[in-house]
């Protein structure tokens, strides 16, 4: 009987073991990280050029449509990119949540 509670015992304190932290125990970032960390700023501050040019590119479209009387079809470019600003803006955050 005392084999089966001493079994038990274990057992359980093997499923309330806290997970291993990768971060403790002299663990480091991989060899090439903070070049990976450059390429992925630059490529951040590319994405955000782009979005502002593109902002840009719709606002004048808008303004010479507006000029010609044309209607409000370029709403819809607009909220394209100001979606794709928003999933540029919140991307760490996404990725975060996702692992």
């Amino acid at each position: 009987m005392s084999a089966v509670l001493h079994a038990l015992d274990t057992a359980q304190s093997l499923l309330l073991a806290d997970a291993p932290d990768p971060s403790k125990g002299g663990g480091g970032n991989p060899p090439g990280w903070d070049k990976f960390l450059t390429v992925l700023h630059w490529v951040f501050i590319a994405v955000t050029g782009v979005c502002v040019v593109g902002i840009m590119l719709v606002a004048g479209s808008m303004a010479l449509a507006w000029k010609r009387g044309s209607g409000s079809e370029h709403a819809s470019g607009l909220g394209v990119v100001m979606l794709a600003c928003v999933l540029l803006g919140s991307a760490s955050g996404i990725v975060t949540a996702l692992t």
